[in-house]
């Protein structure tokens, strides 16, 4: 359930600062991931109400909402060339085709791998020092070495 929240939470955040977000669940997600997956859709347009846990969420974040606020969001369907599907959630409007998401979210996937090496084999969030100097010398020798 955190994880739901987590992204229904972001996902209203993105839509209220109007920024844009492709993001990669797991098939077995949600009950309503699970039934999208099992259907014969190939996407999905979904507007909730936010619950309490997203409001609560928000709320210490500073974002005063109420359960009659919504989250809009897409589900697209991937077939992989594995035949595996994957089901990609974001706030991209219909303009974009499922062949776009899927070659916007393979774009992205370089980006992500950088930043699981400089977190997980770098240890980025470890710093040899307090100070602000020591923190910007601990990034930028990881970012040359990640090269």
């Amino acid at each position: 359930m955190t994880e739901v929240l987590a992204h229904r939470s972001s996902f209203f955040l993105h839509q209220l600062f109007s920024s844009k977000v492709i993001v990669r669940l797991k098939v077995d997600f949600s009950k309503l991931v699970k039934d999208f997956v099992k259907s014969s859709e190939q996407e999905l347009f979904v507007t909730e109400t936010i619950n309490e846990k997203c409001i609560r969420t928000l709320k210490e974040l500073g974002f005063f909402k109420s359960k009659f606020d919504t989250v809009s969001y897409r589900l697209v369907k991937v077939i992989l060339p594995s035949g595996e599907t994957e089901v990609l959630m974001t706030n991209l409007d219909a303009s974009f085709s499922i062949a776009d998401l899927q070659e916007l979210y393979r774009l992205r996937w370089g980006i992500e791998t950088a930043f699981f090496r400089l977190k997980s084999l770098q240890i980025l969030g470890t710093f040899s020092g307090y100070s602000p100097l020591a923190i910007q010398q601990d990034i930028f020798i990881n970012l040359i070495f990640l090269i």
